[in-house]
Order: structure tokens, then C-alpha cells, then sequence
């Protein structure tokens, strides 16, 4: 699949961007989701229960989709109609892409959309920090469906209440 260059400027930022997809659901993106890692089985269930929610309604889900919450919402995305948004937390280079996101790539309902560049091949705790900043440069709203006291996304967590930019369901 092609890889595009794009450079956005979102709050003063500049970001220069790697592609595969519809760049215009850029536009579309109703809310990031982001989560915990350590997350509790009930959790994880009533996420997915949602996920079938936003399924339905058509909503536009952006994230890194990489811990196991994330990545049960996507698998109900994936099987729906409606645009979603990922954000790996590495380099699109050499980045082996899903029979199913090559589809939704193909369909114009996917763009998988990286600000990480180089070699990275896998997702450092650096790098999801980086993405997860940058994921929410895109999108106004987040919903956090668990936050692990321990976790690394605490501080992003507190940051979001602050600012009014934490949704839920």
C-alpha cells in the first residue's frame, strides 16, 4: 500500500505525517479513545458492549487501538461501516498492515495515520506517549474507560478532566 506525507498544523503544532487511507476523516473524528493497558475484565466488556453502541450510530473512533480494551473496540469497528481513525505508535515503514484495514483503506472508511517516523518498529513507552499527544491533537473529545493509578496515562487523564475534554457514556 502507498504511504502519503501530509504536514498539519493543529494548535501551533506542525506535524509531519505518514498516511495510508481517506485523509478527510481527519475531519470526521468524534472522539479518541484511549485506555489503560492493566485494565479490570468488566471494563473490558462494557467498552465492547459500547463499541457495538458507536457501531451502530456510525461514529468516528480515533486510537492507537494497542492495549486490550483498544483493541476489542476495534475489532467491532472493523466489522461495521462507519470511518475509523488509527494512530500506531510507530513508523508506518515496513508496518505489515491487516487483510481487514487494507479493506477499510481500500473501501475509504480507514486511515491509519502516523507522526513517528524512522525505524521504529515497535511501540516504546515513548513513542505511545508520543502518539497518544498527537492522537489528541486530533480529536476535541477522549473517552478513558479505565485509568490504572499506576498507569502511564494518569497525568493525560488529569490534563483531559481539566480542560472539559473527557466524554462519557
Amino acid at each position: 500500500m502507498k504511504i502519503n506525507k501530509v504536514e498539519l498544523t493543529i494548535d501551533g503544532h506542525r506535524y509531519h505525517c505518514s498516511y495510508m487511507g481517506d485523509i478527510d476523516l481527519l475531519k470526521q473524528i468524534d472522539f479518541a479513545l484511549l485506555c489503560s493497558s492493566k485494565c479490570p475484565g468488566n471494563i473490558i466488556i462494557k467498552t465492547q458492549e459500547l463499541a457495538f453502541q458507536w457501531r451502530e450510530k456510525g461514529l468516528v473512533v480515533a486510537g492507537g487501538f494497542h492495549s486490550p480494551v483498544e483493541k476489542e473496540v476495534l475489532n467491532v469497528l472493523i466489522k461495521g461501516n462507519q470511518p475509523i481513525v488509527i494512530c500506531p505508535a510507530r513508523s508506518l515503514q515496513k508496518m505489515r498492515i491487516p487483510k481487514l484495514w487494507r479493506f477499510g483503506i481500500n473501501e475509504n472508511r480507514m486511515l491509519i495515520i502516523t507522526s513517528i517516523h524512522g525505524s521504529n518498529k515497535r511501540p516504546t513507552i515513548e513513542l505511545c506517549n508520543q502518539r497518544n499527544e498527537f492522537l489528541l491533537k486530533l480529536s476535541e473529545k477522549a473517552y478513558i474507560p479505565y485509568v490504572d493509578p499506576s498507569g502511564k496515562i494518569v497525568e493525560l487523564y488529569n490534563e483531559l478532566k481539566e480542560k472539559d475534554q473527557l466524554i462519557s457514556f
